[in-house]
């Protein structure tokens, strides 16, 4: 978040803890498109996230109370709303299961223009990219990033063609299970 943003959101929470109501009007402002993106992607459908949004808004004062201003308030903000939809989740998670990614969006650069969704994909698939061993890891990004052909992968790195091609064969599929809640109706 850039240091002008993330000063005007400690500044309101500061206010906020003072008891000034008009901050609370700034300070949703803006954090929040934010905070009803996490919500979202712990709750089951839109409904339950603008409930989980209203609760926090509700609890603004409660909040801010907690907050110390040393600390970077859109983080702080971002965290609460996390715990509190975890905590949702968890509730709920016996009606239907849900795979969550945990991303820390404290270290998403605050912009209003901010893709979540995109970060939320990129997160997920440098985390599946990450489970992979070391042999799949090299193939997939040299199949993906690389633009190189099973050929040319097994030149590089002086393996058997075949056994580049089960490499590719296996990450890919490994990948496609881990990333497969992606695709799923939610």
């Amino acid at each position: 978040m850039e240091k002008v943003n993330q000063q005007a959101v400690n500044n309101c929470l500061v206010e906020i803890k003072k008891g000034d109501r008009e901050s609370v009007n700034k300070l949703y402002e803006l954090v929040a498109p934010s905070i009803r993106y996490i919500a979202l992607q712990y709750a089951d459908n839109s409904f339950d996230a603008d409930d989980l949004v209203q609760d926090f808004w509700r609890d603004i004062f409660r909040i801010a109370e907690k907050f110390i201003n040393i600390r970077n308030g859109y983080a702080f903000l971002c965290r609460v709303m996390q715990r509190r939809a975890l905590n949702y989740y968890k509730k709920n998670k016996a009606r239907k299961k849900k795979n969550v990614g945990f991303i820390d969006y404290s270290l998403i650069a605050y912009d209003a223009n901010v893709d979540f969704a995109l970060v939320e994909l990129k997160t997920a698939v440098e985390k599946a990219i990450a489970d992979l061993d070391e042999n799949e890891k090299i193939v997939i990004q040299l199949s993906y990033f690389m633009n190189l052909t099973v050929r040319d992968i097994a030149a590089k790195l002086g393996l058997p063609k075949s056994n580049v091609g089960r490499l590719k064969i296996s990450a890919e599929n490994k990948l496609r299970e881990k990333l497969s809640y992606l695709t799923r109706d939610k």
